[in-house]
């Protein structure tokens, strides 16, 4: 049997047959073959040649929505291999003589065989037209081409008679189908047949057509308990000894070929995780967060985002340096190609609140009707614990040296430094203060003569 072998880093898929002889064949796939934790749906195919499906079961039946179809879908938390188990009848019939083109051979059968005449009850013939053996039955065709043979039964008086019998070897480890094919060749009181194996009665009592020559197939399905030989057998439970007259046809005996396949689904698991960070200080003004306990390893990227903060460096690394307190997001995702998986997570990187700021309007202007400026410095820190400077080493500082909205008379340059009394740490911001003196100049022209010749003046 071939045999198809598909291995890729997460899937192994195989299909094993039991037995040389059987050629069915079994194939498992699943779609998607991964799913991302905690869990998800996957599509379960089943596939079979060789032969026509007679049953199919999926173990184990963990998360299953429907264990004995072909195709069903589960719910998989978990890596797990499924396998599949199909059952495909095959072409594979161990009757010998089955359609009696033989003649009369390859069976036995309680009854007896008279190959002239069935005028009496419990008598039987291979023959290609009934009426030819009694001139009471109907002129049937053969089951098989309507020309050939077939066993043409008179019905005994006792029942549990074996009409037809024949021993078959048969597979230990599979199960066959029983199939014949019945016509009645006088309507009167038809037959009544049942299978039998090895001596255990097989089904129900099945009853032959009430109209002649018309052709009914009889199955059963015979579970092998594991033996290696059957002896298999038709019984006619009727026991009218007018009428039960019939003849039977393409007796079959068919293996039903189990075959398996695998599958193997996986989950796949991204974990984000981001230590604590450092809190960014005068100094310590560049901290590092740190998300290198997250998955890593093929298929894994990284990807930070912020909105309040500021990342100097590391943006699609485990780990990022950043200037700025804020919120930072890392985000791990898994990409094969055939799935994507994320996880993310969070942290606040925090500043210390002893950190001045100083901010103010780098340039200030001084006019001729302004001899002054204020600088207005007012979204600097403040406050208590922390000590507000102006210095200018060119200008003049009227008022407010150690205010945030100092008073200048002069341009020049003039710095501010805020000091933290609790940390230490300093920062500073320089105004520059600029002069525009510049005196407008006004020009008039001499008068002109108003004259009775012109009404402007130039």
């Amino acid at each position: 049997m071939n045999k198809h072998l598909y291995v890729s880093i997460l899937l192994t898929l195989f299909s094993t047959g039991l037995f040389a002889q059987c050629i069915g064949d079994a194939d498992a796939d699943a779609f998607p073959k991964k799913v991302c934790a905690p869990g998800g749906t996957v599509n379960l195919l089943g596939s079979v040649v060789g032969g026509s499906l007679q049953g199919a079961s999926w173990f184990p039946p963990i998360g299953l929505a429907d264990p004995n179809s072909l195709n069903t879908t589960a719910n998989v938390n978990f890596p797990i291999t499924y396998t599949l188990t199909a059952k495909v009848l095959t072409n594979n019939n161990v009757i010998n003589n089955g359609d009696f083109n033989g003649g009369n051979s390859g069976f036995f059968s309680n009854y007896i065989n008279n190959p002239v005449t069935l005028w009496n009850e419990g008598t039987y013939a291979v023959g290609s037209n009934p009426q030819a053996l009694h001139p009471n039955f109907a002129p049937c065709g053969d089951h098989t081409t309507g020309s050939g043979n077939m066993m043409v039964v008179d019905g005994a008086g006792i029942a549990g008679q074996n009409v037809y019998c024949q021993v078959v070897n048969v597979n230990p480890n599979s199960d066959y189908v029983f199939s014949i094919w019945v016509a009645s060749v006088i309507s009167a009181s038809p037959a009544q047949f049942q299978f039998s194996v090895n001596g255990t009665l097989l089904g129900g009592v099945l009853n032959a057509p009430g109209a002649t020559c018309v052709w009914t197939n009889f199955t059963a399905v015979w579970q092998n308990p594991g033996v290696s030989s059957a002896l298999i057998c038709i019984v006619n439970q009727n026991t009218a000894l007018s009428g039960n007259d019939f003849a039977i046809d393409d007796i079959e005996f068919i293996e039903i070929c189990k075959d398996t396949a695998q599958v193997h689904i996986d989950v796949v698991n991204v974990d984000a995780l981001v230590l604590p960070p450092p809190i960014i200080s005068c100094s310590n003004p560049v901290v590092d967060v740190d998300g290198s306990l997250s998955s890593s390893g093929p298929n894994i990227t990284y990807s930070w985002f912020t909105q309040s903060g500021n990342i100097i460096s590391g943006g699609n690394t485990p780990v990022i340096q950043v200037d700025k307190p804020g919120t930072y997001e890392l985000t791990v995702t898994y990409d094969d190609g055939d799935i994507v998986c994320e996880k993310k997570s969070s942290i606040n990187v925090a500043g210390d609140a002893t950190i001045p700021n100083a901010v103010a309007n780098p340039d200030y202007y001084m006019s001729c009707n302004q001899d002054s400026v204020t600088i207005d410095a007012s979204g600097s820190t403040g406050g208590n614990g922390f000590t507000v400077f102006w210095n200018t080493p060119n200008g003049h500082i009227v008022s407010g040296t150690s205010t945030l909205t100092p008073v200048v008379d002069q341009p020049g340059q003039y710095i501010l430094t805020i000091l933290s009394t609790l940390s230490g740490c300093k920062d500073t911001v320089v105004v520059n203060v600029h002069e525009d003196r510049t005196v407008p100049n006004a020009v008039a022209e001499p008068m002109d003569t108003l004259n009775c010749r012109s009404n402007d003046i130039f």
